[in-house]
């Protein structure tokens, strides 16, 4: 949630958010068609804290601190967007800004307003360039961030560098930025007792039945814990092995240590979605945290849902389905008046079927239309607005022979480009990186015409920066 912190000017700028960036893109539109984008390496770019760390007994509560975000060696920089963390219980974040001299300096740029949340002790904010121009190298200042100080405590100030919303920088091909990433400290009271953090790369699984995948388990110790740290993993479904390599860690102080999770998956297991619990003990601390797994059959009937992208608010007409049948088996023979999609929805009857090789592997398949927006009401009733969706579709053919096959598309709300739950820098340079594109154009991103008229252009911009912050659940 955004706090009151936030002055009268600033809630002025967010409600202005659009139409400063409309001006900005205007701008860019009078610098003429789109140019070509030089292709660059980046090698050694480092995010940090300034200064790393603010020891000082002798700040006060209700003293104001000020902290800068720099970057170094930063090669073709065109997007950047840090999410920090802090102890909201020590600290209050009163502002964020952009410095005068901050990097993108005289540049064409979409600003957006911070989102500020004192209660959870986060901060989310970026900047990218716009237009089909090349990113700024070298070294600058991103942004400042304005604190006071509420006790006396003490307080990192941490980088979210994985999942959705996570501190990432792109270059002006829409590539993601090797960083590092150092944050910073600040204490006005002796430091807090040791302690770790436990974290999971990636944090869901779907396997096949007989297959396997891995996720690393990473243990972060704090206030210089380096103790041994036991790990076990319980749950998921019969059939199921869930395996960690070590399962005792022991991270030096102020370094992380990890663990590699291996889920092996029966050719008998149940099918489903579970979680599995992954436990870090140290003595009386007790950390934890849930890998997701989903567990599908492999199966010969084979369906390809389009769009693969499905905006659950678009006025789109239908979502199209192409059904190809296991070897031994005509999709003429398909009676489409039995197909379902989750034992749901039937076949919109006003768009007739056809038969083709949509695919183009010499296999007939038969293609049928659903709804669009019954579609989008069916998922959003599971309470789903974002990632990944399993579409299962049932029928039978003229013989009763019943078939089934699933395919997984992505969903998302308004402004959420990635599907990643949230409206933030990512999608502003998703749209930034195709502005003035259209189908044709070699930079066109069709998930970037977010009003879907076949161009991408300030009104798309302005659809995206209104949202910036928003999370879906």
């Amino acid at each position: 949630m955004k706090t009151d912190i936030q002055g009268e000017g600033e809630k002025t700028m967010l409600k202005k958010q659009s139409s400063i960036i409309s001006l900005v893109l205007i701008a860019t539109l009078a610098m003429g068609t789109l140019m070509p984008i030089s292709v660059v390496s980046a090698n050694g770019a480092a995010i940090h804290v300034d200064p790393s760390s603010m020891v000082d007994t002798g700040i006060d509560p209700g003293e104001t601190i000020m902290f800068t975000i720099n970057i170094t060696d930063v090669v073709d920089l065109f997007t950047w967007q840090v999410r920090i963390l802090f102890n909201s219980s020590v600290l209050n974040c009163s502002r964020a800004f952009y410095p005068v001299d901050h990097i993108f300096a005289g540049q064409t740029t979409s600003p957006v307003a911070p989102i500020i949340d004192n209660l959870a002790g986060s901060i989310l904010y970026g900047n990218t360039l716009t237009g089909p121009v090349d990113g700024v190298s070298g070294n600058g200042r991103l942004c400042q961030l304005e604190f006071k100080a509420k006790t006396r405590g003490s307080s990192n100030l941490t980088f979210v560098t994985v999942g959705a919303g996570s501190t990432f920088l792109l270059n002006s091909l829409g590539d993601d930025i090797p960083f590092m990433a150092e944050g910073g400290y600040f204490n006005n009271m002796p430091p807090s007792s040791p302690d770790f953090s436990i974290t999971a790369s990636p944090t869901s699984l779907t396997i096949e039945q007989g297959g396997s995948d891995t996720s690393t388990i990473t243990i972060t110790p704090a206030n210089g814990f380096s103790q041994i740290v036991e790990l076990t993993v319980f749950g998921g479904p019969s059939g199921v092995t869930a395996t960690l390599n070590p399962e005792n860690v022991t991270p030096p102080p102020d370094e992380s240590s990890t663990s590699t999770l291996t889920v092996s998956v029966d050719t008998t297991a149940t099918l489903g979605t579970c979680n599995l619990t992954i436990n870090g003990t140290s003595g009386a601390l007790i950390h934890s945290i849930n890998v997701t797994l989903a567990v599908t059959g492999v199966r010969t009937t084979t369906i390809d849902v389009k769009p693969d992208t499905l905006n659950l608010k678009s006025r789109a007409q239908w979502v199209t389905v192409y059904i190809e049948l296991a070897p031994g088996y005509d999709v003429a023979d398909i009676n489409v008046s039995s197909i379902k999609l989750n034992n749901t929805l039937p076949v919109d009857p006003s768009a007739p079927p056809s038969i083709g090789d949509y695919d183009g592997d010499s296999v007939a398949d038969l293609m049928v239309s659903l709804n669009r927006t019954s579609v989008s009401e069916l998922i959003l009733s599971k309470g789903i607005m974002t990632g990944n969706v399993a579409l299962t579709m049932t029928g039978e053919l003229d013989d009763e022979t019943p078939f089934e096959a699933s395919d997984v598309i992505s969903v998302r709300m308004p402004g959420d480009l990635n599907i990643d739950g949230l409206v933030d820098m990512r999608d502003m340079a998703l749209g930034a990186l195709a502005f003035g594109s259209y189908p044709g154009r070699g930079r066109w991103n069709p998930i970037a015409d977010e009003n879907e008229d076949n161009i991408v252009d300030v009104r798309d911009m302005v659809l995206i920066a209104m949202r910036f912050g928003k999370t879906y659940p």
